[in-house]
């Protein structure tokens, strides 16, 4: 009969803890946030966790994509073989510029005011960039209208960049389900790049064209982040459970 009332007290003692551990645990929330950097980049976050520590996953893609016919920059130059006056044409194109990227990232909250905090946490990242150019130069005689020249150069480029990083900021909330984060993401990384790059030069009096094409790897270590251009701004909708 002891051992039953002692089996009773005890089982009634765990619940009581863990009731009140339960209720001071804090709330577990659920965000979906939408983080700018400029006008042409921008993030989707996935937040869950707390009021104290939150968990967080960042997609993010920029790019550009032009085609651009530059043939307003235009000069005149002299020539010193043939001896000709020439004016020079420049077209760029840019068919492609992106860049796409991922993290994850624990961010400390403390909470100043009701309204109000400041946060603090560490991050591991992934980027990934493509970009591709491609310029013409044509020269067309003027005292010989018969010459002219072309040079032609196009460079492709790849980058992988893993780093890891600090993230500094605040936050500020306009109701319980809409906040505003601001912050500063210091980090240091490690890039690794492959560049292709082809030219041809011809003229129509020599008729020779001349090719080159080179591949060339590079490899840097960097930090990025640390000026007021690489802060950002999420805005971020919570679920509160």
């Amino acid at each position: 009969m002891k051992t039953k009332s002692i089996k009773i007290i005890a089982l009634t003692l765990l619940f009581n803890y863990a009731s009140a551990f339960a209720q001071n645990e804090p709330a577990k929330i659920l965000e979906y946030g939408v983080g700018l950097n400029s006008l042409n980049s921008f993030s989707l976050q996935h937040r869950w966790g707390n009021e104290n520590r939150i968990y967080r996953i960042t997609g993010t893609i920029s790019g550009q994509s032009t085609n651009d016919d530059a043939k307003g920059s235009q000069t005149v130059s002299q020539d010193s073989i043939p001896s000709n006056t020439t004016l020079s044409n420049t077209e760029s194109k840019i068919p492609v510029s992106f860049n796409v990227g991922g993290e994850f990232s624990i961010l400390n909250l403390k909470k100043v005011t009701d309204k109000f905090g400041l946060f603090f946490g560490y991050s591991l990242g992934l980027e990934y960039s493509y970009s591709k150019n491609e310029v013409t130069n044509t020269f067309i005689g003027i005292s010989n209208p018969g010459y002219n020249s072309t040079n032609f150069s196009k460079s492709e480029n790849q980058n992988i960049s893993p780093n890891i990083g600090i993230n500094l900021g605040g936050y500020y909330k306009v109701s319980p389900a809409f906040l505003i984060y601001a912050e500063l993401a210091p980090n240091i990384y490690y890039g690794y790049s492959k560049t292709k790059s082809e030219s041809k030069n011809s003229n129509n009096t020599s008729n020779i064209i001349n090719t080159n094409s080179n591949d060339n790897i590079s490899n840097n270590f960097g930090i990025s982040g640390l000026s007021n251009f690489g802060a950002s701004l999420t805005f971020a909708y919570r679920i509160t459970k």
